[in-house]
C-alpha cells in the first residue's frame, strides 16, 4: 500500500470527482500544516482521531479539547487512565488498552496539554485552528453551534447537529458547498451507505430499492468511555431500543442520505443490539426491490456482488492520496465482498473497507447481506478525518479564514 499522500495543490479541484490522480504520487513538502482542534479530544474516538493525526504530513493537532476534569492534565496520563479504565471494566472480553502514540509527531510540536473550551475560546480564533473535529455526546452538542456560529469549521461524529443537508458519507454523498458543520452519520450508516448506494445505483433504471431492513448486532465498546452497565445486558446481548435513540438516529440519518437519490425514497426498518465484541459492527442487510420488469433476467446473489465489487466512486483519488494505515479514499474499493460462507470476524475487520458476505437474493428478488464495519475508523475517527481531507483538498470548499 502507498505511503504517501499527495501534494495539496494535486488535491485541490475546482469542482467535485472526478478528478486526475498525481500521477508521481510524491511525498510533498508541507512547509504549514493544517491546524485542527480535537474537541472531545480524551474520549475513545477523540483519541483514536487523534493517532490518525499525530503523525499526519499534512495536518496537525493544536488543541485538544476536554472537561474540567482533564483540563492541563498530560495527555498521555489521560489517555493511559481512560484506556485502564475500559480495560477494567470490558475485562471479560479480553480488551487490551490501546496505548498512546509515540513522541514522533511529523510537524516537531509537543502534545498538546487537554484545556476546556472556555481557555480554548480564549487562545484560538478561525484564523488559527482551520478544523475542529468534534466526537462529543449528544448533550454536549452545543458546544459545536457556539463554535460554528463563531466561523469555526466543524467536522462532527456527534448526532447532535446532523441534518440531512450537512450528513456525508463519501462514497455515496459529497459535499458540494461549504458549511459551517459538515457531520458523518452513525456508524452503522457509514457502513451500510455505500452498499445500499451500490444496490440502488446499479439496480435502476428498471428497479428501484423500496424497502430495507437493518438489523445490527453491534460492540459493546460502542460507547467509548461511558460503557453500558453490565446489568442491562440479556445473556450477553444489549437490546440498543431499550435505552437510547440509535435506532431512531439510523432511520432519520438513512432517509435523509438516500431522500435525494430518488423521487421515492425506500422505507427503514432498523433494529439494534449490542452484543460481546470490542470492535466493530456486524449489520444483517435486507433490501426489497421493486418488482422486475417483463422478461427482465432473475436477480442473482453472483450479479449482485459484481455489483458491490465494481463500485468505487471514488477511485480517481487511489493514487493520489492514501496515507498509510488511514487513506484519504482508501488504496482499495471501499467494499470487500468475503467469499466465507460463515462470514468474517469483527476484529478482523479493522480500517476504511467494509467487508460483505453471505450474500444472497431469495426468490422474490430480496437482496441479502452480512456487513461488517470498523466502527471506531470507517464509523467515527477516520470518516471524520476523511471528510476533512475532502474539505480541505477542494478550494471551493476550503475555508477562507
Amino acid at each position: 500500500m502507498p505511503s504517501s499522500i499527495a501534494s495539496h495543490n494535486n488535491l485541490v479541484s475546482k469542482t467535485v470527482p472526478p478528478v486526475k490522480p498525481n500521477p508521481c504520487n510524491q511525498t510533498p513538502v508541507t512547509v504549514v500544516p493544517v491546524t485542527v482542534a480535537l474537541l472531545g479530544g480524551t474520549g475513545l474516538s477523540g483519541r483514536h482521531t487523534f493517532s490518525i493525526l499525530h503523525e499526519h504530513p499534512s495536518f496537525t493537532v493544536k488543541a485538544i479539547i476536554g472537561s474540567e476534569a482533564s483540563a492541563n492534565i498530560p495527555y498521555i496520563e489521560t489517555w493511559k487512565k481512560k484506556e485502564s479504565a475500559l480495560e477494567s471494566h470490558h475485562e471479560r472480553l479480553g480488551y487490551v488498552s490501546q496505548p498512546p502514540p509515540p513522541h514522533r509527531p511529523v510537524h516537531g510540536e509537543n502534545l498538546p496539554v487537554p484545556m476546556t473550551i472556555q481557555t480554548f475560546l480564549q487562545s484560538f480564533s478561525p484564523s488559527t485552528i482551520r478544523y475542529v473535529i468534534s466526537t462529543v455526546a449528544p448533550s454536549l452538542g452545543h458546544i459545536e453551534s457556539t463554535l460554528s456560529s463563531l466561523n469555526f469549521t466543524v467536522i462532527t461524529i456527534s448526532p447532535a447537529n446532523r441534518s440531512p443537508a450537512n450528513t456525508f458519507v463519501l462514497e455515496h454523498k459529497i459535499p458540494r458547498s461549504p458549511l459551517r458543520v459538515y457531520a458523518s452519520p452513525n456508524c452503522v450508516a457509514c457502513g451500510v451507505a455505500p452498499v445500499l448506494s451500490a444496490i440502488c445505483n446499479n439496480a435502476a433504471p428498471k428497479q428501484t430499492v423500496t424497502h430495507v431492513t437493518i438489523t445490527t448486532i453491534q460492540s459493546l465498546t460502542g460507547r467509548g468511555d461511558s460503557p453500558y452497565p453490565s446489568s442491562l445486558c440479556i445473556n450477553n446481548i444489549l437490546p440498543v431500543g431499550q435505552i437510547e435513540e440509535t435506532e431512531t438516529y439510523l432511520k432519520s440519518e438513512l432517509s435523509g442520505l438516500f431522500s435525494s437519490s430518488s423521487s421515492d425514497p425506500p422505507e427503514f426498518d432498523v433494529r439494534c443490539y449490542r452484543g460481546g465484541a470490542l470492535r466493530g459492527h456486524v449489520i444483517d442487510l435486507r433490501v426489497s426491490l421493486s418488482d422486475q420488469q417483463p422478461r427482465q433476467a432473475k436477480l442473482t446473489a453472483s450479479t449482485v456482488v459484481s455489483w458491490l465489487e465494481s463500485f468505487d466512486p471514488l477511485s480517481s483519488y487511489h493514487a493520489s492520496a492514501s496515507f498509510s494505515s488511514f487513506h484519504f479514499t482508501g488504496s482499495s474499493p471501499p467494499i470487500l465482498v468475503s467469499p466465507s460462507p460463515t462470514g468474517v470476524l469483527q476484529s478482523s475487520v479493522t480500517g476504511m473497507q467494509i467487508v460483505v458476505s453471505n450474500v444472497d437474493v431469495s426468490d422474490s428478488g430480496c437482496i441479502r447481506c452480512t456487513i461488517v464495519v470498523d466502527n471506531l475508523m470507517k464509523g467515527a475517527a477516520g470518516a471524520a478525518v476523511q471528510i476533512m481531507e475532502y474539505v480541505e483538498f477542494h478550494d471551493h470548499l476550503r475555508p477562507k479564514n
